[in-house]
């Protein structure tokens, strides 16, 4: 089955990785962090949390595909204290019918700016 590779506008590609990935009716989304199309990261978990997943939504849009679509999620933060406000978060993106999730708490990102990092699978309509 060809793969095809998805990425973002040239200044918001990641080296060495690909944004997204097709493969047949799934979309597989690199974790996003919370850094804004400017390069910027904010300080707060929440505003990170959020730049998350406006971030997934840019990778999704490329394959034409909504948050509605996304079937499993898994959340790296890096301290646990921050789980309230990432369920908060999460459930205002994903107000019904929730993906399933997995949420694990490890003691650092790529980057000690980063606070949480969310990867996704999608289903796609053919």
């Amino acid at each position: 089955m060809p793969k095809q590779v998805l990425t973002l506008e040239p200044g918001q590609r990641p080296r060495g990785m690909s944004q997204g990935t097709r493969a047949g009716d799934f979309l597989f989304i690199s974790g996003q962090i919370g850094r804004d199309a400017t390069g910027k990261t904010s300080p707060s978990f929440e505003v990170q949390a959020r730049q998350v997943f406006k971030n997934m939504e840019a990778v999704l849009a490329t394959a034409g595909a909504k948050l509605s679509d996304v079937t499993k999620i898994t959340c790296f933060v890096t301290n646990f204290d921050n789980l309230p406000i990432y369920r908060k978060v999460r459930e205002e993106v994903f107000p019904s019918d929730p993906p399933a999730s997995s949420t694990v708490v490890v003691a650092s990102l790529a980057g000690r700016e980063y606070l949480i990092e969310v990867e996704a699978i999608a289903a796609l309509k053919g």
